[in-house]
């Protein structure tokens, strides 16, 4: 019972964890997707 208890509150910091990265990670697309379009506007273009 205490194991499941355990298990559940693991489970519930892996999300937790997840979540952080996946914001991170859209935080850093945010940024290059802002440089691609500022290149754009300087005419130089990213692939």
């Amino acid at each position: 019972r205490l194991w499941r208890v355990a298990q559940i509150h693991a489970a519930r910091g892996a999300v937790h964890q997840a979540r952080g990265v996946v914001g991170q990670l859209g935080a850093v697309r945010g940024a290059v997707d802002l440089a691609r379009s500022a290149a754009d506007l300087t005419g130089e273009s990213y692939k």
